[in-house]
């Protein structure tokens, strides 16, 4: 099952994510570019941000989507239901 991007939880965020993704880039290119390693630093900062809030929105969404129900059967939706629950 393909994860879902743009979920209640997630949506909100997806902006943000993106742009900080685009400054760990930027930063990383002007570390590399200049040696200077404020940049190599604040692209570490960044990361781990971004490590922190994906976690916390996979914790939300965890606690907002029910389980699956008891004795599914074993067919392609209860996969579906297994895989969602690890994401």
């Amino acid at each position: 099952m393909a994860r879902e991007w743009d979920t209640p939880i997630r949506g909100p965020w997806n902006a943000l994510i993106k742009q900080a993704l685009d400054a760990i880039d930027r930063h990383e290119h002007l570390y590399r570019s200049t040696g200077n390693g404020w940049h190599a630093a604040k692209a570490h900062e960044l990361r781990q941000y971004i490590t922190e809030l994906k976690d916390w929105i996979h914790q939300q969404e965890r606690a907002t989507i029910s389980p699956c129900p008891p004795r599914t059967p074993a067919t392609s939706s209860h996969e579906q239901c297994y895989w969602r629950a690890l994401l």
